[in-house]
């Protein structure tokens, strides 16, 4: 299937060791053993309150797929990076499940590695945290074509028309090269590519027609 794009979060917050217990016997009374400058690093973010842990996840993982998506000659060390920032999203959302940008990540990432099938649960439930979720449509629409669910991708596309066009219209372009991708492969019903291309001319003749519209209603002035 069509890989597409494309297109998963943390805030950098400092981080203090976690306070040391008093252990009998280890020291005078009300006294507790300083913190080990070596004390793991796990014990220290088991302090950190998860809103801000899961911020500062979300942009270290960001990062990864900035670089990843920057990536275009070597497939394998792309998929390294989209997996390393998986891992990020998904401690993440751990940590905040409300954090819906979060989970649209975790879904960019699955889709990226081959995911299709994942990456829908994690953008669906994107969406319900932030009905409408503009990203989140585009980027559920390119993983219902990975899954050959035309009908799906469409229906997004036309939620995400109303909302913002130009994700719509980069989802109507992935529409495009995944069709003719198809095509190429030879593996696919021609007819319903046919019946995609036509549905992808109109998508852009109508995009054009109201956005000439739009242009002139801004110009028009009242007399």
């Amino acid at each position: 299937m069509y890989k597409h794009f494309v297109t998963c979060f943390c805030a950098s917050v400092v981080l203090g060791g976690a306070p040391s217990a008093y252990a009998a016997g280890s020291g005078s009374a009300g006294s507790a053993p300083s913190a080990s400058p070596s004390a793991p690093t796990e014990s220290r973010a088991a302090a950190e309150d998860p809103v801000a842990a899961a911020q500062r996840l979300y942009n270290d993982g960001v990062k990864l797929v900035q670089k990843a998506d920057k990536i275009s000659d070597d497939a394998k060390k792309a998929d390294k990076g989209y997996v390393a920032a998986l891992k990020k999203f998904e401690s993440a959302v751990e940590r905040n499940p409300q954090q819906a940008e979060g989970w649209n990540y975790v879904g960019y990432c699955r889709r990226k590695t081959g995911d299709h099938g994942g990456a829908l649960g994690a953008y669906d439930e994107a969406l319900r945290l932030k009905p409408g979720f503009p990203e989140a449509l585009e980027y559920r629409g390119h993983a219902y074509l990975g899954l050959g669910r035309i009908a799906d991708s469409q229906r997004d596309y036309v939620d995400l028309f109303g909302r913002n066009r130009a994700l719509a219209g980069q989802l109507l372009a992935g529409m495009r090269v995944w069709s003719a991708t198809q095509r190429s492969g030879g593996n696919s019903d021609a007819k319903a590519l046919d019946q995609l291309d036509a549905w992808i001319a109109e998508r852009e003749k109508a995009a054009q027609q109201t956005a000439a519209l739009s242009r002139a209603g801004s110009a028009a002035g009242w007399n």
